[in-house]
């Protein structure tokens, strides 16, 4: 717990990609926010979230990820998310954020699924 959150951008054809490592608490919320709005102002239409590094994920940080949804459904963005641990997987399935993204093993699964 108590990990820095980092965030890098990348592309890959017109699909944005967020890689996030660290914690998701309510810290994370300005520097996920940010590099959202970035993508958005891009013009992205579709963003994975690639999850692979995150270790912890609290209340508040799911609470970000709601925030981050609501945001690209607002813009039309399609999201996806994939790398999530077992654990979040079931997490993010009990508490319906399966309901605003789909979740996906890989990066390449995610691509695809657009």
């Amino acid at each position: 717990m108590d990990k820095e959150t980092r965030i890098s951008r990348s592309t890959e054809g017109d699909v944005a990609i967020l890689t996030v490592a660290g914690d998701i608490t309510g810290f994370s919320e300005n520097d996920l926010a940010q590099a959202h709005k970035e993508v958005l102002e891009q013009g992205l239409g579709k963003l994975i979230l690639s999850l692979e590094g995150v270790d912890y994920i609290n209340s508040a940080g799911i609470a970000v990820f709601i925030d981050l949804f609501m945001r690209s459904e607002q813009h039309a963005q399609k999201v996806a998310i994939c790398g999530l641990k077992p654990y979040f997987r079931k997490i993010f399935k009990m508490v319906g954020l399966t309901k605003f993204t789909a979740l996906y093993t890989t990066k390449e699964e995610a691509i695809e699924s657009f």
